[in-house]
């Protein structure tokens, strides 16, 4: 009896669920790529139902601090408004709001652009001015003036849509995005045309598993990769690309990773219980990577002040934790 075999057959209720969930994924990505509109109304009605106004506005800000905070880890700015002050900033999937933006656009950011691949913004106008009303007001602007600072803003389907006026970009910001992406090197070919020579990008990259494991955090990688291609064709399921190359993106397009950190790993334990029963592709990896389960990683233009040093790729440091969330 093979290895694999003799794993399942001794987990029957992990090999039933390991089943279900392929079925389940592969079903909703079938329907994703035969009714996109069907599906994303599907996502906008399920993320809709969660969302509380207080809570959000209160997590959007978390974020924009955050990314503050790790620019100024990263060194690429002196102080916490340098970040936005003048800028043109691009958001990568913003999700169902443009919280963010509207923050980036309180705190001085000359224009603030939306991409994502998927329509999931939220339609619900009367929950969204809740919400943006929030925002403003934790800024200490009036609660109306959302209006005026997201005018004219919309979610584009991609860079040349969101850069039609010619004008390059000076910040990239994005937050558990990357790791859904199916082509990392397309992506970063396709941003490079829109970006200022001197840009920034700012990405939390988070490697867990979205929540499809059953009893271990590692589980979404014991699928099969011919199996997992089907669960996730048209869905927004990670990407499971690990820690070590998130290092290398952008590098032939001329970018330079002038940060990179961890802000979640498992336990030595966790990836040694998993590991023998991966596929080669995962097995093969070290146990640091395994181990990587969030990542933090600041790029810039090769002519950022910032892009002269390299980046020490070795082992990853922990995040830095003054000012940064737990979100």
């Amino acid at each position: 009896m093979n290895p694999p075999l003799r794993f399942w057959m001794s987990r029957p209720a992990k090999a039933l669920w390991a089943a279900r969930t392929a079925l389940d994924r592969a079903y909703e990505s079938a329907l994703a790529h035969r009714a996109p509109k069907l599906y994303a109304w599907r996502i906008r009605r399920r993320r809709g139902a969660a969302v509380q106004p207080e809570e959000s506005a209160r997590y959007a800000r978390a974020v924009a601090d955050d990314y503050e905070a790790i620019a100024l880890a990263a060194g690429v700015i002196t102080s916490r408004g340098d970040l936005w002050r003048g800028s043109r900033v691009l958001e990568l999937g913003p999700g169902d709001l443009r919280s963010v933006g509207l923050i980036a656009r309180a705190r001085g950011a000359d224009r603030y652009i939306a991409v994502d691949a998927y329509d999931i913004e939220s339609r619900d106008e009367e929950k969204n001015r809740e919400v943006y009303e929030r925002v403003a007001e934790r800024e200490g602007l009036p609660r109306d003036q959302w209006r005026e600072l997201l005018a004219g803003t919309t979610v584009r389907a991609n860079f040349a849509d969101a850069v039609s006026d010619g004008r390059r970009v000076d910040l990239v910001i994005s937050r558990a995005v990357l790791e859904h992406v199916r082509d990392l090197p397309g992506l970063f070919a396709s941003l490079a045309p829109v970006l200022a020579d001197d840009a920034v990008l700012i990405h939390k990259v988070d490697l867990r598993s979205h929540g499809m494991h059953r009893d271990n955090v590692l589980d979404f990688l014991l699928f099969p990769e011919a199996v997992y291609q089907q669960m996730a064709s048209h869905l927004d399921l990670p990407n499971r690309v690990r820690a070590p190359a998130y290092l290398t993106l952008g590098a032939r397009d001329g970018l330079r990773v002038v940060h990179a950190s961890v802000s979640h790993r498992t336990s030595l334990d966790t990836v040694r219980a998993l590991r023998p029963h991966l596929p080669p592709a995962f097995a093969q990896l070290p146990e640091e990577e395994l181990r990587v389960l969030g990542l933090w990683l600041v790029q810039v233009g090769p002519r950022h002040p910032a892009a002269a040093p390299a980046l020490d790729a070795g082992a990853l440091a922990d995040a830095p934790t003054d000012g940064v969330s737990a979100f």
